[in-house]
């Protein structure tokens, strides 16, 4: 029996240790997945922080020379970090630079709308198509703009197209969210039959002479996406304080998070895939994977499905600290409570983490909590090292720790906690 027992274990120690899952973790962590470390102010401001024109107005203000609001400091030096990230080998005239969005034109009779145009005075152009929220093209969409810029930006309405000339002086950038989308290049129509030929090379969806593929979050190998050339920006603008690097370095880092959550997010069917290939691999890993889903799948706590068995776990872990501070357990939900007027401070399991908030009585739960309070149970929390999960939110006021993170075991985290707890405690009953 114990040789069975042995077996299993190092099954599933096995498997933990397989390299997809240390990816997995590792790529959660560096676009903050889990929303723990950072956040960014643009998810907060707005509601349509996906929407393609959100992002088209964040860029042209990065990138445009003459941005002054964020600091007009490094602007030349992040156009050319753009520039090389689009074609390291594209040899763009930084001189004389305007950078100009949601340009109009009308090309054959068909309205359009180049998403960001950059353009100098020497008949280069670099046209980008913003496709983070997944829109789809329109027709002809990206040889249209090819012959607007030719024939109105260039001014050479009266010109033949000169393939060579094109090839060398336009790029034209088709951004996603994540790698993968292609414009249908086969199905353009062959009045820009000229057009249409110079995107060939690209159509099978890898980057050709004048149609190069980036996204907000790639791969971390080839660092063609947004995610690290905002990075790589961010670091050349560190290690000066004064307000206007601060300014825009904070700025660029806002965005930098936003997309990490964003395409990070959108990108992790590949890494949860690698995650299947290695549980599938072999018998022993396919064992070892069944005995962890069936430890945890049977029920679900029905507040925040996380597994009943983490939830009682921590309910059997606090049980002592809470009791002795005179804290009930909440038989229809989870965790320790204790209750004053309308509402009621509560430490839990949340998820894998602890949970330590308030929110109103159960018979009133998901009412807003009264603004005066609001700000009140925010500040029990700061002010005794809590940082809040969900600035946002109005109906519960809590912060989440990983027991873990600094701790040998989680025992040792509740006695360091039980003061706090305590002080918390102790000044949320005086509050009327």
């Amino acid at each position: 029996m114990m040789a069975k027992k042995n077996t299993i274990l190092e099954n599933i120690r096995n498997l933990l240790n397989n390299s997809a899952f240390k990816e997995y973790a590792e790529k959660r962590k560096e676009f903050d997945l889990d929303k723990k470390y950072k956040f960014s102010i643009f998810e907060t401001i707005s509601d349509t922080y996906y929407v393609e024109n959100f992002h088209t107005d964040i860029l042209f203000s990065i990138l445009d020379p003459n941005t002054t609001e964020i600091g007009s400091i490094y602007n030349k030096d992040i156009l050319e970090k753009f520039v090389y990230m689009v074609d390291e080998s594209f040899k763009f005239n930084l001189d004389n630079v305007n950078v100009s969005k949601r340009v109009h034109n009308v090309v054959n009779g068909k309205k359009g709308e180049i998403d960001l145009l950059i353009t100098n005075n020497n008949d280069q152009a670099i046209i980008i198509e913003n496709k983070i929220n997944d829109a789809p093209d329109t027709d002809n969409q990206l040889v249209r703009y090819m012959k607007y810029v030719w024939e109105e930006k260039f001014g050479k309405k009266n010109i033949s197209l000169n393939p060579e000339e094109f090839k060398k002086n336009v790029r034209v950038v088709y951004l996603t969210l994540n790698p993968g989308k292609k414009p249908n290049i086969d199905g353009y129509d062959n009045d820009y039959f000229i057009h249409k030929s110079l995107l060939e090379d690209a159509k099978a969806g890898h980057d050709g002479e004048i149609l190069k593929y980036r996204s907000a979050v790639g791969n971390k190998e080839d660092h063609s996406d947004l995610f690290r050339f905002l990075d790589n920006c961010i670091k050349q603008i560190t290690g000066n304080p004064d307000d206007e690097h601060s300014r825009k370095r904070n700025y660029l880092e806002q965005y930098k998070v936003l997309l990490g959550h964003l395409g990070g997010k959108a990108g992790m069917n590949k890494e949860e895939n690698k995650i299947l290939e290695a549980i599938y691999s072999s018998k022993d890993n396919l064992e070892a994977a069944k005995i962890l889903y069936n430890v945890l799948k049977e029920e679900r706590c029905q507040q925040d499905h996380s597994p009943k068995a983490v939830t009682e776990f921590f309910d059997y872990k606090l049980k002592g600290t809470c009791e002795n501070l005179g804290l009930k357990h909440d038989d229809g939900d989870k965790g320790y409570i204790i209750e004053n007027s309308d509402y009621r401070f509560y430490v839990c399991g949340g998820d894998f983490d602890f949970e330590i908030g308030f929110e109103r009585k159960i018979n009133t739960t998901n009412q807003e909590i009264e603004d005066e309070k609001l700000e009140l149970y925010k500040g029990l929390l700061k002010n005794n090292g809590f940082e809040i999960a969900d600035e946002k939110n109005k109906t519960y006021v809590c912060s989440r720790i990983n027991p873990l993170k600094g701790y040998n075991n989680i025992d040792e985290f509740i006695t360091y906690h039980k003061e706090k707890i305590e002080t918390i405690r102790d000044k949320f009953m005086k509050i009327k």
